[in-house]
């Protein structure tokens, strides 16, 4: 038995950028203005960060905001491969082998990042995550 282990929690940043819907008057998006404190104590699927201390900038304005938050983070992500294998001798020079692979083992939820369209109604939700457990069986015939 074999296992895979990969833990991005500490070592994956995550930079936010909230694009402004319908003021693109320079062509490639406008950055928001940050009228308060961002940061939520309990981050949760259902806040993420605080969606009300954004603002639209004013017209013909570029916002106040970072083109990058590099102090907020996406979620870690878990994850554990196994594989199990078995060898069944048939013959001297002939044998099997059965396998058996899982990704994502424990079937831990590992979400995308969290929403960062300013004009919907989900803003700073995580609504979308990575795959489930996924398993494959082979059976090879050695000679």
């Amino acid at each position: 038995m074999s296992l895979g282990s990969t833990d991005f929690s500490a070592a994956r940043l995550y930079t936010l950028r909230i694009n402004v819907p319908n003021l693109n008057e320079f062509g490639f998006g406008q950055n928001v203005d940050v009228v308060g404190d961002y940061h939520v104590s309990n981050p949760n699927r259902l806040q993420w960060f605080n969606p009300v201390a954004f603002a639209p900038p004013a017209k013909w304005q570029l916002g106040n905001a970072p083109r990058y938050f590099s102090d907020l983070r996406a979620p870690g992500y878990s994850n554990w491969d196994m594989s199990i294998q078995k060898y069944f001798p048939v013959h001297e020079s002939i044998r099997f082998q059965f396998r058996m692979d899982m990704f994502n083992a424990f079937n831990h939820v590992n979400f995308y990042k969290p929403d960062t369209n300013f004009g919907s109604g989900q803003i700073g939700t995580l609504n979308a995550s990575w795959g489930p457990r996924q398993m494959q069986a082979a059976l090879k015939l050695y000679w």
